[in-house]
């Protein structure tokens, strides 16, 4: 399950989710919420876990993530960006994440009414001084179109005419 404490507005672009577990026994997970002018929001947000459970909460403010490399889409347009850099200053990170397949791109229109991507990530960098490596998982929407989550509106929740239409075709052919 996807769990949030951000609510889906107008103003929201889409996001870019990192769950990362490194070579220490360390693992992080950043939220990085984008806003219409893909500028950060303030709903993101990072965590950094230790070996034994405990956790670190990281503020927006402490999150630093830059994309380098893009691929685009041939089916849907889109430009994803699939290499990253990610700086935490206040736990000593720089690390660069790279996607490990350039094509794990999902179309939804039929369920979200989005295309996004999600795939493995290599990580490598430094955590707290100390060179790390890991693997992780990245997931980005609001890549698809201009504004952001498909056609769905989560300002008003309303899923528009082709979603309306998607989802009625599916009632009446699979029950």
């Amino acid at each position: 399950r996807d769990y949030g404490g951000f609510t889906f507005n107008r103003h929201n672009r889409g996001w870019d989710w990192f769950a990362i577990q490194f070579d220490n026994g360390r693992e992080l997970m950043v939220f990085h919420m984008r806003d219409q002018q893909g500028r950060q929001s303030e709903h993101s947000l990072a965590t950094l876990i230790e070996p034994d459970g405990s956790a670190v909460r990281l503020p927006p403010e402490a999150i630093e993530v830059e994309p380098l490399k893009a691929w685009h889409s041939p089916v849907s347009g889109s430009k994803y960006p699939v290499e990253w850099r990610i700086r935490l200053a206040t736990i000593g990170a720089e690390l660069r994440v790279a996607a490990e397949m350039r094509e794990p791109e999902l179309d939804t229109r039929g369920s979200t009414c989005l295309y996004y991507w999600e795939g493995p990530t290599a990580v490598s960098g430094k955590l707290s001084g100390q060179k790390v490596q890991g693997h992780g998982y990245l997931e980005m929407v609001g890549y698809d179109e201009p504004g952001g989550f498909g056609i769905y509106d989560f300002e008003t929740d309303n899923l528009g005419l082709y979603g309306w239409l998607v989802n009625e075709y599916r009632l009446r052919a699979f029950g």
